[in-house]
């Protein structure tokens, strides 16, 4: 407000010279066009605000007279304009504190943004802020509900295109001040500890890049289903992260570390899912799983060999017509129990290769959603060189027959899809006699898995009691005993556990009682042979 009274309304900047300076004073601001053609500046001149400093470095940096002289004109007008708005802003920020009237001070476009998001410390890039709402201009016309909105920016990545994702932040109307730094979101040079989360966030930003591309790794922390955080036990996943690696070099310098959590699927659970980088570990494998296998040793030889030299050589290998015949396709058959889903796990981990498992329910009843999911899957696996199961694998490729055209469709997709699969496919089934035979010819190899005899049964009960680490009373003669009872792997596995859980509860070294009352109780197993 001048001399006269009156208070400096709106601006337009008609000088060439004045349009070509402020155009670099206000480059990236938003809301101001890079030409400064039919901008109108209004009180409280917010650009001019927020780029006072820059405003002032062109003035004196200009070598031209004339244009030094429009822009001190400029200059002196809006410095007495403002000035009651600086003096204000400047003793309010000394004591770290604002009014919901002064908000728009701090908020400057393209300034870094602190923020706790789902608990975890992030950056964020002020796009715009403005109010919402107006005061009450008498007492007939009440005010409506006044926020302060504010949209910011932040690196993020959907699995196919690296870019920005938008976030938006609302400050409530509130009377007096209030601390800057309780607010959701707050200007990152008010942080007390600003050097030292700039330093974490910029390592987790490094730690989000390296992950780029496809990753199995070891996971144990919080995850996010769609809304729903869970915290499920250790597991191996696939992970499909973005990284700044990807990003076009005029995005660098914006400076927002990608946020905590990137995008990656679950091997077990096949969903897709957020999870927290910091807390991705290296896989740990089991070195001595498919050492501890228990299948006939030639049988355990051949599929060894097969399976890794395919994953070796297998695309060097073609078929008459080009990209067909690539893969490896094994179909394990046998009774339940006798270790041919294990066999692929056991392989998994001695490979140090993914494992995915596809089950029939997940392939659908349909054709159209049979071929949509089977290209999805395959596509998946090979893109991870991972080994694909397809357990129990009859109920889809059974013999084609003529009263059942659904039936018939699908059995034709999986034969067209396997011709041009190039991974590791392994199918378990328990009813090889109903396969269609056009299947039959695309087996690479069939392994028949026999039923467990006696000393493959003794070498199971021992291998699950040393997996317990509890404290065991079990001697060889009791194995002995155990193992001339007719059960399979997984029956053992049960029997062992329930056994030890019962142990447990009576605070007692597991023993040969606690596995006969468990079996007894649960398969109405006599005690003939495994008397005490």
């Amino acid at each position: 407000m001048d001399a006269t009274g009156f208070r400096l309304h709106s601006i337009v900047v008609q000088s060439p010279l004045l349009k070509a300076l402020l155009c670099e004073v206000f480059r990236g601001y938003s809301g101001v066009t890079a030409d400064l053609e039919d901008v109108v500046f209004k009180a409280p001149f917010l650009p001019f605000f927020h780029r006072w400093t820059e405003f002032g470095e062109a003035i004196e940096s200009t070598s031209d007279p004339e244009t030094a002289a429009h822009a001190c004109l400029l200059h002196d007008t809006l410095k007495a304009e403002m000035a009651e708005t600086v003096r204000k802003q400047k003793d309010l920020v000394s004591h770290r504190v604002i009014t919901f009237e002064y908000l728009w001070t701090l908020f400057s476009p393209g300034q870094l943004l602190f923020a706790y998001v789902d608990g975890h410390e992030r950056f964020f890039k002020l796009a715009s802020s403005d109010y919402d709402g107006k005061p009450a201009s008498s007492d007939y016309d009440p005010p409506s509900p006044r926020k302060y909105k504010i949209t910011s920016k932040y690196i993020e990545y959907g699995g196919a295109r690296m870019g920005y994702g938008s976030r938006y932040f609302q400050i409530d109307y509130f009377k007096g001040t209030r601390d800057i730094t309780e607010f959701e979101v707050y200007p990152a040079s008010f942080h007390p500890a600003f050097d030292q989360v700039k330093e974490t966030l910029y390592k987790r930003g490094k730690l989000y890049q390296a992950y780029r591309g496809f990753h199995h790794k070891a996971y144990k922390g919080f995850i996010r289903y769609d809304s729903i955080m869970d915290a499920p036990p250790q597991s191996n996943y696939m992970m499909l992260p973005g990284g700044m690696g990807t990003i076009p070099p005029p995005l660098m310098p914006m400076g927002i570390p990608p946020p905590a959590t990137s995008s990656n699927q679950e091997v077990p659970n096949r969903k897709w899912a957020e999870f927290l980088v910091t807390d991705v570990k290296e896989i740990s494998w089991n070195d001595h799983a498919f050492g501890n296998l228990v299948i006939p040793s030639d049988y355990k030889q051949l599929v060894q060999a097969f399976v890794e030299s395919q994953m070796a050589h297998g695309l060097k290998f073609d078929d008459i017509v080009d990209g067909k015949g690539r893969g490896l396709v094994m179909l394990l058959t046998g009774e339940p129990g006798v270790g041919k889903t294990l066999t692929a796990e056991t392989l998994s981990e001695h490979l140090k290769a993914p494992l995915y498992m596809m089950s029939a329910a997940e392939l659908g009843e349909n054709t159209q959603s049979v071929e949509y999911t089977l290209e999805r899957i395959l596509g998946l696996a090979t893109k991870w060189n991972a080994i694909l199961l397809l357990d129990e694998c009859d109920v889809f490729l059974e013999q084609r027959r003529d009263s059942d055209l659904v039936r018939n469709k699908i059995v034709s997709l999986f034969l067209r899809y396997l011709e041009y699969y190039s991974g590791i496919l392994i199918l378990t089934t328990n009813r090889l006699h109903s396969f269609d035979d056009a299947f039959k010819s695309r087996i690479h190899i069939t392994l028949h898995y026999p039923r467990l005899d006696s000393s493959a049964r003794e070498h199971i009960w021992r291998n699950f009691h040393n997996l317990s680490r509890y404290e065991s009373a079990l001697t060889d003669t009791d194995f002995k005993r155990l193992a001339e009872e007719e059960m399979n792997g997984r029956e053992i596995k049960n029997a062992m556990k329930a056994a030890q859980l019962l142990a447990c509860s009576r605070k007692e070294a597991i023993g040969l009682g606690h596995v006969q009352s468990v079996l007894r109780a649960t398969m109405g197993k006599s005690m003939t042979v495994i008397c005490v």
